[in-house]
């Protein structure tokens, strides 16, 4: 690994971001992200994961589950087991609107005060 990473060190600034990239995806195929992680750190190398299109996406949407998961577990102590539309809402919403309710989540008395219920949608039969 410290091979491969010393060759990449000096390449210019686009190869060597391309080339971390797919050393940490086969890294990561081979159970070894952390010794690439680790020795990049020992040799002082920087990689911005936002500047990189791969890494970005990863990093983007690990964060949002991560909102997710967190705004779920506060609306649940706070309100008890979550109706199957507030868990539909919380998985399709972005992070915009997570962050709203979270905030929304300190004032609120009850879950629609959070997160409106969405209203019911009428079939031509049911009216």
């Amino acid at each position: 690994m410290r091979r491969i990473l010393k060759k990449i060190a000096p390449l210019p600034e686009k190869q060597r971001k391309d080339r971390f990239t797919q050393l940490l995806i086969l890294s990561g195929l081979r159970e070894a992200e952390n010794v690439v992680i680790r020795e990049v750190k020992n040799m002082s190398l920087e990689m911005n994961i936002m500047e990189n299109s791969f890494l970005k996406g990863i990093y983007i949407d690990g964060e949002k589950r991560g909102a997710i998961r967190m705004l779920r577990r506060q609306l649940e102590l706070r309100f008890g087991k979550l109706p199957k539309w507030a868990l539909e809402r919380l998985e399709k919403a972005d992070s915009a609107m997570l962050e709203r309710w979270g905030e929304k989540l300190l004032k609120a008395e009850k879950l629609e005060e959070v997160m409106p219920k969405p209203r019911s949608k009428r079939t031509p039969s049911s009216q």
